[in-house]
């Protein structure tokens, strides 16, 4: 989750297991939800400029209220990702992800949109040594049987530091409008986290996201585990 939201990673001509979990908790008046949500992501690098990337993610949703508890769990939508780096100039360098989900989940009960969906994001990074930046603009063509909004913005900027070869502090802030039609509130959050390199093709990553508006989850542990071949 941090290797792909927060840092924009590019392995020339490499290719890359990624195993992601997160566990959000979220509290309403009179009701809680509980999410476990599982990816694993395949990077193939196609050049020097260019990665697929396959996501085939699980998901599991508890809703608790005064009781009554509903559980509902299975695949999520497939993702397939092209990530291309168009320019690069010293320290900096700018790309584009174009992408598309296909139906591969149950949006009867929440898991899935159950149509296609297609994003644009634009993705701008500066290595100032021991500090990076990273821009992240992107268009969601939200198509779905759930009544949701369609078009959806999305903004986010990262900042890492490099405390050693094998230590990065992590913070993020993004927000994302609400796929809810009813509601003009924008779903917000922030994320703080390391990324640990165990060797050179070995990456594991921990974090805290937290939200900081009332449509984004409360508080979501992250991890994930990545190998480089």
């Amino acid at each position: 989750e941090l290797g792909d939201r927060v840092v924009i990673q590019h392995v020339r001509l490499a290719q890359a297991i990624e195993i992601t979990g997160e566990r959000g908790n979220d509290r309403g008046q009179d009701e809680q939800t509980h999410t476990h949500a599982y990816k694993a992501v395949l990077s193939w690098g196609l050049a020097d400029t260019a990665d697929v990337i396959l996501s085939v993610p699980w998901q599991r949703q508890t809703l608790e209220t005064p009781g009554v508890t509903k559980t509902h769990r299975g695949n999520a939508d497939v993702g397939l990702d092209l990530k291309w780096r168009f320019h690069e100039h010293g320290a900096i360098s700018f790309a584009l992800k174009p992408g598309m989900t296909c139906p591969g989940g149950n949006d009867d009960i929440g898991i899935g949109t159950g149509r296609k969906t297609y994003s644009l994001y634009f993705v701008s990074s500066a290595a100032l040594d021991p500090l990076a930046f990273h821009l992240h603009l992107g268009y969601i063509r939200n198509n779905n049987t759930r009544g949701e909004r369609e078009n959806i913005g999305h903004a986010s900027f990262a900042a890492t530091y490099q405390f050693s070869d094998g230590l990065r502090l992590v913070v993020d802030v993004s927000g994302e409008t609400n796929r809810d039609p009813t509601s003009q509130v924008e779903p917000t959050s922030a994320i703080a986290g390391f990324i640990v390199s165990l060797g050179k093709n070995t990456d594991i990553d921990l974090g805290y996201k937290k939200g900081l508006s009332d449509p984004e989850t409360d508080r979501t542990l992250l991890a994930g585990v990545t190998w480089r071949f």
